[in-house]
């Protein structure tokens, strides 16, 4: 990208020159578009979120003082419009997470800074593994209901509002001291990426089949929606199996990841000749160690 003289088209732009404004549309435009394919891949959110930068920095182009630091402010505006394009995206059924209790954490403004520094993510990783898998159960997935999430994890209701109560006394001491770096954000949506692939591609294809079954541990955990609890992945694979001989399909609705926990949500589609094969939904709460999954739990949504 050509060097320009940034001084006179953003303060000519600030008057309110029109030509000045054009100036700076077409030639950032190229730029930032790339960094948005780059995050949210060729879909219609990256040109939306570019857009979207334009018309924010357009409105709070006044507040700019250093007319130089117009490239690095409206990537910023960018990368701010991508996050949260990729969350909306992915959240489409979930209650915002910002309305809940507002008083007593202020959730609201800590998530509308996500989508600036991650501090979110980054101290959402600290807490424990018990605290953490309720907080996304809660807050990022569709199966939010305190039954639900009750059934999922096969503890009493009791115990997911009184680990919720933790939860936002210990996100309150993080959130305090965690600089929001970003990079958990960053591993969080690899995750999820390759938990969105697998799991959409398992049934036609091969190679997220086999990437699938080499992610799990030979002895992992195996808890199911009703209170069974297996151990071993050959029970996963040999229902992986069958569903795909039977022409099963599945339609993602979410991935979710911080740190070693994900959470996997999709509906299943079921062929003609078996329309009862599978619940209308499932949910896996998956947990990691060094790469691999060594807990799953299983929930199926009522039939």
């Amino acid at each position: 990208m050509q060097d320009i003289d940034l001084y006179k088209w953003v303060n000519e732009a600030k008057q309110g020159q029109q030509p000045a404004w054009n100036f700076l549309f077409n030639h950032f435009q190229s730029f930032l578009y790339a960094k948005a394919l780059a995050i949210c891949g060729n879909t219609p959110a990256a040109k939306d979120a570019v857009q979207d930068a334009f018309i924010i920095a357009f409105l709070q182009l006044n507040t700019l003082n250093d007319a130089q630091a117009f490239p690095a402010w409206i990537k910023k505006i960018l990368l701010h419009n991508c996050y949260r394009n990729i969350q909306k995206e992915k959240r489409k059924e979930q209650k915002d997470f910002l309305q809940y209790q507002q008083s007593e954490m202020n959730f609201e403004k800590k998530m509308d800074e996500l989508y600036n520094n991650h501090k979110l993510f980054d101290s959402l990783e600290q807490l424990p593994e018990f605290l953490k898998t309720t907080v996304l159960l809660r807050y990022f997935s569709r199966h939010n209901s305190y039954e639900e999430i009750a059934a999922i994890l096969s503890v009493p209701v009791g115990t997911i509002r009184s680990r919720l109560n933790k939860a936002r006394i210990e996100l309150s001491e993080l959130w305090n001291k965690c600089n929001g770096e970003g990079f958990k954000l960053q591993q969080s949506e690899e995750w999820n990426r390759f938990y969105i692939w697998t799991f959409e591609e398992y049934m036609t294809k091969t190679e997220p089949r086999e990437k699938l079954a080499n992610h799990m541990d030979n002895h992992m955990h195996l808890q199911l929606t009703s209170g069974k609890s297996l151990v071993g992945k050959h029970y996963i694979l040999q229902g992986m199996e069958d569903d795909v001989d039977l022409g099963i399909r599945h339609d993602m609705v979410n991935a979710i990841t911080c740190g070693k926990i994900s959470v996997i949500e999709f509906n299943n589609i079921n062929s003609k000749d078996f329309p009862d094969h599978c619940p209308a939904g499932n949910a896996l709460v998956v947990q990691r160690d060094k790469e691999k999954i060594t807990r799953l739990h299983l929930y199926d949504s009522p039939r």
